[in-house]
């Protein structure tokens, strides 16, 4: 039996190609990146997983997929005005998912406040690390994953189990969002910030202080885009 699934294998290659991306590897090539055939073959797997590490990367806005044709790699500038574009056709939604957000987060956050163990803040600490860590490589799905697993964690401290149904149903809704934002406003380390102060708020029992950090986490990256779309429009 296969010790790898489909997906950690494209999400292996997603990974790969990024950093080869970052290093400049296509450029001379017109930034068209190899046929998935040539990748299928150069990474030794089938098809579709090339071509879900490709649609993760296209989802990202690292690159665009033009059917028939091939795949190339966006510049930094394109790929901002592509993310830019998006947010805002997306403006209705995301204040929605913003707001349901604050409400299932700061009813986890103050349970967390009365739950939390050193254990549990432990782990919290360990995310964040691994989370800011991961800032320089430009891995935006990891990026994803462990912030959905510092806020997630939170939410199974408050031990409300319906809160946590409804808190992994709203992820679904929220992840493209949560990967986005970070792609649009590279503010990792700013995240990583916000995430220490809640930590912090909880470590010193003050429900107020940390209801307050994780309000101003969340909707300080709608301020950061909301900055840049501005610029972007002047």
């Amino acid at each position: 039996m296969s010790l790898y699934t489909k997906q950690s294998v494209a999400n292996y290659i997603a990974d790969s190609l990024r950093k080869r991306i970052s290093r400049g590897e296509f450029e001379t090539v017109n930034q068209k990146l190899p046929s998935e055939q040539a990748l299928a073959e150069e990474y030794g797997v089938g098809r579709s997983s090339i071509r879900e590490a490709l649609r993760t990367l296209q989802a990202e806005n690292a690159i665009r997929i033009e059917k028939g044709r091939g795949s190339y790699v966006l510049s930094p500038t394109a790929q901002t005005q592509a993310v830019g574009k998006w947010y805002k056709t997306k403006a209705e939604t995301v204040s929605d998912l913003l707001e349901v957000r604050l409400a299932l987060e700061s009813l986890a956050t103050r349970k967390c406040v009365e739950n939390a163990t050193a254990s549990d803040l432990t782990q919290l600490k360990s995310i964040n690390n691994a989370f800011r860590s991961n800032a320089e490589f430009g891995d935006y799905e990891m990026l994803k994953r462990l912030d959905e697993a510092f806020h997630s964690t939170i939410v199974e401290i408050s031990k409300i189990s319906l809160l946590t149904d409804l808190y992994r149903r709203f992820e679904l809704e929220y992840a493209e969002f949560r990967v986005k934002g970070f792609i649009f406003t590279k503010h990792i380390e700013k995240a990583a910030r916000g995430h220490e102060r809640i930590i912090t708020a909880i470590e010193e029992k003050d429900e107020e202080k940390a209801i307050e950090a994780t309000r101003d986490h969340i909707f300080e990256v709608v301020e950061d885009v909301n900055k840049i779309l501005t610029v972007m429009d002047e």
